[in-house]
């Protein structure tokens, strides 16, 4: 028997989150190597999921108030996200 821990709810949010990182994100992001943006592999690692949710709603807000990771993203890239 096999012992499966996610649950009919999980796994459709689970599907909805790849839906969503397929149509916003993935154009510039992936897990393995930088692109237009930077690499997501280690993202959840570098920074407080805080953060991370604060600067995918609204990156400009964070680099205008002087976050020095978002600064420097954007130094880097050239782009908001």
């Amino acid at each position: 028997s096999s012992f499966n821990t996610t649950s009919s709810a999980d796994s459709v949010a689970i599907r909805q989150g790849q839906q969503l990182f397929q149509t916003h994100c993935s154009v510039c992001h992936n897990f393995v190597q930088r692109g237009i943006g930077p690499s997501l592999d280690r993202v959840a690692l570098e920074v407080p999921a805080v953060w991370l949710r604060k600067f995918i709603q609204n990156a400009p807000d964070l680099i205008t108030k002087g976050d020095a990771r978002a600064k420097r993203l954007f130094a880097e890239y050239k782009q908001m996200m």
